[in-house]
């Protein structure tokens, strides 16, 4: 039997905020610390669109284990135990999959985008150079993961295709749309479709797709 690949669109609301993701919940987390509140994982969630906490619950045991937050003894009444931030810091703390923190907290998509911002490349780069100027000693940037964002940014209309590429000559691009400091995200959106009634069953949630 031949599965056929399923494609679908999901709309956003242009000028949505996605209230999701390790960004977004550091923020509530810095947020509650700057009113002298502890937090629980009913606290984040009850602010998020997220469809379960474990993926809040994930982030907080990271984040505990590497001693950023503490618990502060009590717990909220539904039993589940509350926070306070150790180590305050206004980047996002980074862990690898294994929930390793992450010293250096510069990812190839934040190198990779200010290499565009930069005006070294403000007359078009190559994927190539892209990389090579994205990359460090410590961080090399794979010319694979820099196709796959600037793919993604010239979808979303964040570049545009100066010279097409060739056998013999490689693509341009140039950033049009410089929104600031922060790279764009790349997000995917979880759910479950039914085939049967060909439709979308339960919310969709949005996770962001790991660097």
């Amino acid at each position: 039997m031949r599965v056929t690949p399923i494609a679908l669109k999901i709309a956003v609301a242009k000028g949505q905020r996605v209230l999701t993701g390790r960004d977004h919940y550091w923020k509530l987390m810095m947020d509650a610390d700057m009113r002298k509140q502890p937090f629980s994982v009913d606290d984040i969630f009850g602010l998020s669109n997220n469809r379960s906490r474990l993926q809040i619950s994930d982030f907080i045991d990271m984040l505990e284990k590497a001693e950023i937050i503490r618990r502060t003894g009590e717990m909220n009444p539904r039993g589940m135990a509350l926070y306070r931030v150790a180590a305050r810091q206004s980047a996002t703390p980074m862990f690898k999959r294994d929930g390793t923190p992450i010293g250096d907290q510069m990812t190839a998509r934040q190198a990779l985008w200010n290499a565009m911002r930069s005006p070294f490349f403000r007359n078009g780069f190559k994927l190539i150079d892209i990389s090579v100027h994205a990359s460090t000693d410590t961080m090399p940037v794979a010319q694979r993961s820099a196709r796959l964002y600037i793919s993604c940014l010239l979808r979303a209309g964040y570049l545009i295709v100066l010279q097409k590429g060739t056998r013999t000559e490689p693509t341009i691009w140039r950033l049009v749309q410089n929104t600031g400091p922060a790279a764009p995200k790349l997000l995917k959106t979880q759910c479950v479709y039914d085939p049967n009634a060909e439709k979308i069953f339960g919310e969709p949630e949005t996770v962001e797709v790991e660097p």
